[in-house]
C-alpha cells in the first residue's frame, strides 16, 4: 500500500468517526445552490463591478470591504 492509500484511509477512518458533523460541513461547501443573501451580494458586486467599470480598488471602496475581499468574492461566484 502506497502513502496515497494509507493517507485515504486514514481520512476515511476520521470521516467515520466524525461524520455527521464533516457532512453538514461538506454540504454548505460544496453547495451548488446559492443561499438568498449569496444572490444578493453576486448581483450587487456585479453591478458595483459594471459602474465602476471593472475597477477593484473602486468597487471595493463603494462595496465598504477590502480588495482582498472583493477578490475572494469574484472567485467564490464565478464573476
Amino acid at each position: 500500500m502506497n502513502f496515497k492509500h494509507v493517507r485515504f484511509f486514514e481520512k476515511l477512518q476520521f470521516f467515520l468517526q466524525n461524520g455527521h458533523a464533516l457532512i453538514d460541513e461538506f454540504q454548505e461547501h460544496f453547495s451548488n445552490e446559492m443561499t438568498e443573501e449569496e444572490k444578493v451580494e453576486k448581483e450587487l458586486i456585479e453591478n458595483v463591478l459594471q459602474k465602476t467599470q471593472g475597477k477593484r480598488k473602486d468597487a471595493a471602496k463603494q462595496l465598504g470591504i477590502s480588495e482582498r475581499t472583493l477578490y475572494r468574492r469574484i472567485k467564490k461566484y464565478n464573476i
